[in-house]
């Protein structure tokens, strides 16, 4: 998986840096900001990194949604994907499964 985000990285940013649209100064940083979080994700071995690092990755997409737009029109979809990734970040899921398994290991079953 890390292999094949890299691949798609690194095809954006070409078609990125060949295109002609003005893209600021914050996109790639945003764009790293969004490789971290989707890295991270992929290598995490709880479910309390995993919860960390789908927050980094949520808040750069949220970020890129509204970056290089600039009208209202964007504004919009931005909200229903804002609103729609907060019901699969809720912390409340990791504690209660904390508290019935005891762990947030990945690797660990309980028993």
């Amino acid at each position: 998986m890390l292999l094949l985000t890299a691949i798609v990285a690194l095809a954006s940013l070409v078609y990125v840096w060949t295109g002609d649209d003005p893209l600021g100064s914050q996109y790639q940083a945003l764009f790293q900001f969004q490789l971290l979080g989707i890295n991270g994700a992929f290598l995490t071995g709880d479910l309390f990194n995993l919860f960390v690092f789908f927050e980094v990755l949520l808040i750069a997409s949220y970020a890129l949604l509204l970056h290089g737009l600039g009208h209202s029109a964007s504004v919009r979809p931005c909200t229903s994907w804002c609103s729609t990734g907060r019901f699969g970040a809720v912390p409340v899921r990791v504690g209660t499964l904390y508290g019935v398994t005891g762990t947030l290991n990945l690797a660990t079953s309980p028993a």
